[in-house]
C-alpha cells in the first residue's frame, strides 16, 4: 500500500504547488524568448551593418573610378591653346557618406579621406596654376605653357585615388567571402 501514497503525494505536491510551477516554467520561457530575440536582434544589427559597408563602399568605389577616368582623360590631353579645367571635386557620394565612413575600416577611412583631400587640394591647386573664368566660377583656365603644372598635379592625385579604390575593393571582396 505504500505505493498508492507516494502516488498521492506526487499529486497532492502538483495540486498544491501548481501555480509555483506554472509560473517557474512561464517565467522561464519568457527569458529564452528575450535571449532568443536579443540574438536575433544583434544578428539582424550585424547584418544591417554590413550591407552598409558595402552600400558605403560601392557608392565610394564608382564614384573614385569615374574620378579617376575623369582625371586620366585630361592627362592625355595635348592642346596648343589655353584650355578650360572644372574645379568641381565631382564628390557628391563622399559627402553624403561622410557621416557613415566610420563604419569602414581603419585602412579603408585612411585611404578614402587622403584621396578625397588630395581631389580637394587639385581643386584649390587649379587656381594657382590658371585664371577663374568669368563666365563660369567652376571652371579655371590653364595656358598651353601650364599644361605641364595641370597635368603633374592631376597624375599625382590618380595614386591616392587608385589606393583608395583597391582598398575597398579588397574590404568588399573579403566580406563577401
Amino acid at each position: 500500500m505504500e505505493a498508492p501514497s507516494t502516488a498521492m503525494t506526487c499529486y497532492e505536491l502538483l495540486r498544491d504547488f501548481q501555480t509555483v510551477i506554472v509560473g517557474i516554467i512561464g517565467f522561464a520561457g519568457v527569458i529564452i524568448t528575450i535571449a532568443v530575440n536579443a540574438q536575433l536582434s544583434r544578428r539582424e544589427r550585424r547584418e544591417q551593418r554590413n550591407h552598409d559597408r558595402q552600400t558605403i563602399r560601392t557608392a565610394l568605389i564608382t564614384e573614385l573610378n569615374i574620378i579617376k577616368g575623369s582625371l586620366e582623360k585630361s592627362v592625355k590631353k595635348t592642346k596648343a591653346t589655353a584650355v578650360a579645367v572644372p574645379t568641381d571635386t565631382m564628390d557628391n557620394a563622399y559627402r553624403a557618406l561622410t557621416d557613415k565612413i566610420g563604419l569602414l575600416t581603419p585602412d579603408e577611412v585612411h585611404n578614402v579621406t587622403y584621396a578625397y583631400l588630395t581631389l580637394q587640394t587639385l581643386g584649390s591647386a587649379l587656381f594657382l596654376i590658371g585664371t577663374p573664368i568669368q563666365t563660369s566660377p567652376r571652371y579655371v583656365k590653364v595656358a598651353a605653357k601650364d599644361f605641364p603644372s595641370w597635368q603633374s598635379l592631376e597624375k599625382s592625385t590618380i595614386k591616392p585615388i587608385t589606393e583608395a579604390i583597391e582598398t575597398l575593393e579588397k574590404a568588399r571582396e573579403q566580406l563577401e567571402k
